[in-house]
């Protein structure tokens, strides 16, 4: 499993310079992460070719129906539909 390390102060407020942060497993670096203002890209290994580029949007859909802490993940999960309000 990857580790990464990071001590960051309760709020963080993006400026015009990006936060870069290093995801290492073990000594092999496996990608970089780049936070911005505007967009969430990853980059894989140690290049920046390949990346892949999220709007703050996009996260946030991406999280709400691919992330594994949500009710919906777990209707799946369980073979189940919500339902529709009438």
């Amino acid at each position: 499993m990857a580790t990464v390390t990071a001590t960051l102060p309760p709020r963080i407020k993006l400026g015009p310079s990006d936060w870069v942060i290093e995801v290492k497993e073990g000594r092999k670096k496996i990608g970089q992460l780049q936070i911005s203002s505007g967009t969430l890209d990853w980059w894989p290994g140690g290049t920046w070719d390949n990346g892949t580029h999220l709007t703050w949007a996009k996260f946030a859909d991406l999280m709400a129906t691919q992330g594994s802490g949500n009710a919906a993940a777990r209707q799946r999960k369980n073979g189940r539909q919500r339902r529709a309000a009438p």
